[in-house]
């Protein structure tokens, strides 16, 4: 989705997307800036890549690693929901809550 733009913390913000932790970056190589946060009551981690295609190129592996720890329960706390979906969007990896809609409502808020 929308793999020419680039979008920071702030568009997400502007989104509606409420910003809660940064995370330190030295744990997602190539990451800019990765945030945990909330948009519609749901859990949405956002991790900020300079280009689509370092995105892509970098965090799938760790994501899909990610998803499937969290989904089998090995990682998480009651404070992180589990996150059985992502999406990329520009620059963008996107970790959410339960299903692919509570990122593609975020998304779709985007400007």
């Amino acid at each position: 989705m929308k793999p020419n733009k680039i979008f920071s913390v702030d568009d997400f913000v502007k989104a509606g997307y409420k910003k809660s932790k940064q995370f330190d970056v030295a744990k997602v190589p190539g990451a800019l800036e990765v945030w945990y946060g909330f948009f519609n009551k749901k859990n949405i981690e956002v991790r900020i890549f300079q280009s689509h295609e370092i995105a892509v190129e970098l965090c799938k592996g760790p994501a899909e690693i990610i998803l499937k720890k969290k989904r089998t329960g090995l990682i998480g706390s009651s404070v992180v929901s589990p996150y059985p979906a992502c999406a990329i969007v520009g620059n963008v990896i996107m970790l959410c809550e339960r299903e692919l809609k509570t990122c593609t409502d975020l998304i779709d808020k985007l400007q």
